[in-house]
């Protein structure tokens, strides 16, 4: 029994040593002691995310019409199911550059009344809207079929309208509010003119008669008169305001005698072309003073009257009136007229007369006689 006790003993001191020996051991392995080194674990390299492609592209925007632009957007539908706007990045054009334009930025102008496609290219991807521009708001047209006038007379006049509208505007103030209908028609004319003006309420219509159509195949002439004929509505629309023009039944004349009211009208036309370059001022100044010297011409006291004014058209009542306007606006002032209309809204439109123009009518009559004679020399 005290043998077998004393080798247990061993036994248990043996296996306590090699144990402690074993931690010790592994002990000293942690610390580093030993010869070879713990490997790092590498990190990894992420995967690169791929640039999404352009799948498609739209094109929106709203038709413009004739004097108001429309902005267009294009706007690309990407791989990932992603949108993005690329209006200022794509390559714009339009399919009919004489009804519309685009710029760079997708600003889509309006030139004539027709139809086009506005398109945007972008990384490859295209699309297209189509447009229907319609004409300048204001402006209508009656032409007759199977007249021998241009086949463009629309867009034409259109611009012809637009140029006396921005005229108006820049010299006066003033344009009209009204719709202006430019009606051709094979009728003969009532006053044996080329063109007459009809205004009733807010509505004018300038109608061009068999006369006329040389005019509508020269367009300088044609626009001097179409600019003529609208100031007339012009003329209307300020004398009554708020009523744009004469109230619809009646016939209430224009502000003034007829040699007046023709004679502003044509100066204005002359100023405007003349303004634009498309006219020479002085020599029609020059040539007018030296047309109206026929002894068939009544003075302009005589051309109150409408059908004398009329009746002498061809002697050269149109140019004597305009001559006698030229004298009353000082240094080209046409804010004078604004000074007339204001006060022939109110009174009779010789007591608006001097005011106005600063000169008696008695006095302005003697003096555009000797105009007269002075050219007529």
């Amino acid at each position: 029994m005290g043998t077998m006790g004393t080798q247990e003993t061993m036994r248990y001191v043996i296996s306590g040593r090699l144990l402690f020996f074993a931690v010790v051991l592994a002990s000293f392995g942690a610390c580093g002691g030993g010869s070879t080194a713990a490997t790092p674990t590498p990190t990894p390299t992420p995967t690169p995310t791929p640039t999404p492609s352009v799948s498609s592209i739209a094109v929106s925007g709203t038709a413009p019409s004739v004097g108001t632009p429309s902005q267009f957007s294009a706007t690309a539908k990407l791989s990932n199911g992603t949108s993005q706007t690329v209006t200022g990045l794509a390559t714009w054009n339009s399919s009919n550059t004489f009804v519309a334009t685009v710029s760079s930025s997708g600003l889509v102008t309006a030139l004539h009344a027709g139809e086009a496609d506005i398109a945007a290219t972008y990384q490859g991807a295209s699309a297209k809207s189509h447009i229907v521009a319609a004409g300048m708001s204001g402006v209508r047209f009656q032409i007759e079929a199977g007249l021998p006038i241009p086949a463009n007379i629309s867009d034409t006049l259109t611009a012809d309208y637009q140029f006396a509208q921005a005229f108006y505007l820049s010299k006066m103030g003033r344009s009209i509010s009204g719709t202006v209908t430019f009606i051709i028609t094979s009728q003969p004319s009532p006053y044996a003119l080329g063109s007459t003006l009809v205004t009733n309420g807010p509505d004018h219509e300038i109608t061009f008669y068999p006369p006329g159509w040389t005019m509508l195949r020269q367009n300088v002439t044609l626009q001097h008169n179409v600019t003529h004929e609208m100031f007339h509505v012009l003329q209307a629309e300020v004398n009554w305001p708020g009523q744009g023009g004469n109230p619809a039944g009646t016939s209430r004349e224009l502000p003034g005698v007829r040699w007046l009211v023709e004679g502003t009208a044509e100066y204005v036309a002359i100023r405007a072309m003349s303004d634009a370059g498309i006219e020479n001022f002085n020599s029609t100044y020059t040539g007018a003073q030296r047309s109206v010297c026929s002894p068939n011409l009544p003075p302009l006291s005589a051309m109150e009257d409408l059908n004398v004014f009329y009746n002498h058209s061809s002697d050269g009542s149109y140019t004597l009136a305009w001559l006698g306007v030229h004298d009353l606006l000082t240094q080209g002032d046409l804010n004078r007229l604004h000074l007339y209309w204001d006060a022939a809204s109110s009174m009779t439109w010789q007591d608006a007369f001097v005011p106005a123009f600063g000169n008696s009518l008695s006095n302005f009559y003697a003096r555009s006689e000797e105009s007269r004679a002075l050219g007529c020399r």
